[in-house]
């Protein structure tokens, strides 16, 4: 899996590896993998207009998608919902003060349908991700901060031993 950093003042993208990050720099540096929770931020979503749920524990399917206004308000969304998982969802959402068409996955990436020059493109994300999708970051375990966590555990359970 591949991450773009971002320096605004520099308008510089590097992509890296996340195993590179966290072998390259392994005292200074940890990246986890972040997820967003969609039920955190939709009370501020301006317009939702799709969803696609993937992980669908049913022989032969992979992924579905539903499109039309407010669908995560129907029941069949509610009930695909029981099976699956929200995997993105298409918004339209006021950034900069106009309204922008956007293809959010719960990974993290963020799609602009509609063409733009790239530095606006870069504004409208950095503009979504603070006004909207930083509200609904939830961290998930990498590997490396699953073993460290159980690594802590055991020093402490050794520890507990001796006294």
């Amino acid at each position: 899996m591949q991450y773009c950093s971002y320096r605004q003042q520099q308008r510089l993208r590097q992509v890296l590896d996340k195993a590179d990050l966290n072998l390259n720099y392994p005292h200074s540096f940890r990246c986890d993998y972040l997820w967003i929770d969609f039920d955190k931020i939709r009370p501020k979503i301006t317009e939702l207009n799709g969803i696609w749920i993937g992980q669908i524990n049913q022989p032969n399917i992979e992924t579905l998608a539903m499109f039309g206004p407010e669908v995560d308000r129907s029941d069949l969304y509610t009930a695909l919902k029981s099976i699956g998982h929200a995997a993105s969802m298409l918004i339209r959402q006021q950034v900069g003060g106009s309204p922008v068409l956007a293809i959010v996955s719960a990974k993290g990436s963020i799609t602009f349908p509609q063409p733009a020059a790239e530095e606006e493109q870069i504004d409208r994300a950095l503009q979504l991700y603070a006004g909207l999708l930083a509200d609904g970051l939830v961290e998930r375990d990498s590997k490396k901060t699953a073993q460290e966590r159980r690594e802590n555990e055991r020093e402490a359970t050794k520890a507990a031993r001796r006294r």
